[in-house]
């Protein structure tokens, strides 16, 4: 009974994914977008707080509080530090010529890891089994060996039209 008196030891991983999200014409996804500006928001109403390196270092109660995240020349910004869930992008400036999207974009980010403590060798990118990531329901990419989830979000150019069954003129 060499067991008696120590307890086995746990092994445990703490799981955080990247996000990347590339804007794009909504005509033309091989063209990409500079200086579209989101703020990311968790299903409980917190804004991300984002340092130099796109690394979360906090959450605000606050819209406000909330990093200002801009797509580079290459159309992409990144989140890195989150957990699986849900999440919203909130568009907060267009890109010059193109119209600001109205609603946010909901960002679901599903892995699966294996269960219990038996994953390959003790190492922890044996443990993820799967990644997976939706925008508004639309597939994304999920790469298990770097935990990177890839979006691709488009903004349209053009008028948009007036809601209909209001007022009119006055």
């Amino acid at each position: 009974t060499g067991n008696t008196g120590k307890t086995p030891e746990d092994k445990v991983i703490v799981f955080t994914y990247e996000l990347d999200t590339t804007k794009v014409d909504g005509q033309d996804n091989t063209k990409k977008l500079e200086g579209a500006e989101f703020k990311l928001h968790n299903a409980a109403g917190k804004w991300a707080i984002v340092d130099g390196n796109s690394k979360v270092t906090g959450w605000a109660d606050t819209e406000e509080g909330g990093s200002k995240l801009t797509s580079d020349a290459n159309g992409l910004f990144k989140v890195i530090g989150l957990d699986d869930g849900t999440y919203y992008l909130k568009e907060t400036k267009a890109p010059t010529g193109y119209n600001q999207l109205s609603s946010e974009i909901a960002v679901v980010i599903t892995a699966t890891t294996t269960n219990g403590q038996n994953w390959t060798d003790g190492q922890a990118s044996n443990a993820l089994t799967k990644l997976e990531v939706t925008a508004d329901g639309t597939a994304g990419t999920g790469d298990i060996s770097t935990g990177i989830a890839g979006i691709t979000v488009a903004n349209n150019k053009g008028s948009t039209l007036p809601e209909t069954g209001g007022m009119g003129t006055t």
